[in-house]
This record gives structure tokens, C-alpha cells and sequence, in this order.
């Protein structure tokens, strides 16, 4: 299964620097253009935060932020009266 995913890739990767090549490029720059997209192609996008992630951490940085906010009305409260006192 390996092998035959790997000779599909490889099969593409001709056919593209073959269209390239057609279409004007040279032999080096249509590898080259096939070599970076290859690249792209292989990125591990695993890590990615997705909507949902990004949900999430928003609503923690809401609650942080209004956990944030409450302590210092509280300290500034606090502060005005000790200066009046």
C-alpha cells in the first residue's frame, strides 16, 4: 500500500514538471515548483487550533479577564479607602 501511494506521488509529481515544462518553465524551475508544492503538501497541520479550540479559549479569556477586572475594582475600592481614611 506504501509503494504503490508512493509511486502515485511520484507519477503526479512527473505529470506536473511534465504540464510545467509544457507550459514554459524550464526542467529546474518546474522541479522546483513541484518540489515546494510537495513541501506544502507535507506540512503537519495537526496542531492547528480549530473553531472550537478557539471557542473555548476565548470563553477562559472572558472569564479571566472579568476575574481580573472584579480584583481590581476590589483593590482600587480598597486603596480610595485607605487614602480617605
Amino acid at each position: 500500500m506504501l509503494i504503490r501511494g508512493l509511486k502515485r506521488r511520484l507519477l503526479y509529481a512527473h505529470a506536473v514538471v511534465k504540464e510545467l515544462v509544457a507550459a514554459g518553465f524550464t526542467d529546474e524551475q518546474a522541479e522546483a515548483v513541484t518540489r515546494a508544492v510537495r513541501q506544502a503538501q507535507d506540512i503537519d497541520l495537526s496542531n492547528l487550533a480549530t473553531k472550537t479550540d478557539l471557542i473555548a479559549l476565548r470563553s477562559e479569556l472572558k472569564s479571566d479577564l472579568a476575574i481580573m477586572r472584579s480584583d481590581l475594582e476590589r483593590h482600587m475600592s480598597e486603596n480610595k479607602s485607605d487614602i480617605l481614611k
